[in-house]
């Protein structure tokens, strides 16, 4: 009778430890998300301006229905255990502000990487001017070399 109880206690602490049926880890989707906000943002601005922006310009750029990028996803802000980096190919310069956007910029590059690298289980992410997203393995930073993700040997299907 005793090995039924502790059976028991072990299935019931399994149960209430693991995720619902089909509710696994979304981090991974969640930044990969992010990602693509950013750049169907630049594919936007890039069609109607024949260049790219800087973040904070997508935000004060309008498209037809308000802002090309959500203010908060702009602030890339470290969101579902990934941190996020935006590189550009354009001069350093102030934010944009008063409706006015940074100088040119020709190239560019989002990097999401796990906010715990060190052993972590989920890989890294890099998307640029390709419109493509790259997966680089857990435990490595993705590389970004003039503003363009340097290892697009997997990209994502």
């Amino acid at each position: 009778m005793r090995s039924l109880v502790v059976t028991a206690g072990l299935v019931l602490a399994f149960a209430i430890a693991a995720p619902p049926v089909g509710e696994g880890d979304r981090s991974e989707a969640r930044a990969i998300g992010l990602l693509r906000a950013v750049t169907s943002a630049e594919a936007a601005h890039f069609a109607n301006h024949r260049r790219f922006a800087t973040l904070d310009c997508l935000v004060l750029r309008s498209g037809r229905r308000g802002p090309l990028l959500n203010p908060l996803v702009a602030k890339l802000e470290p969101n579902a255990g990934y941190r996020f980096e935006f590189h550009h190919d354009g001069p350093p310069g102030p934010p944009a502000s008063g409706g006015r956007c940074s100088p040119v910029i020709t190239s560019f590059a989002i990097v999401a990487t796990p906010a715990t690298p060190h052993g972590s289980r989920y890989r890294s992410f890099c998307a640029d001017a390709r419109n493509t997203i790259f997966i680089t393995p857990a435990g490595q930073v993705p590389r970004v070399e003039a503003a363009r993700c340097a290892d697009a040997s997997t990209p994502l299907r």
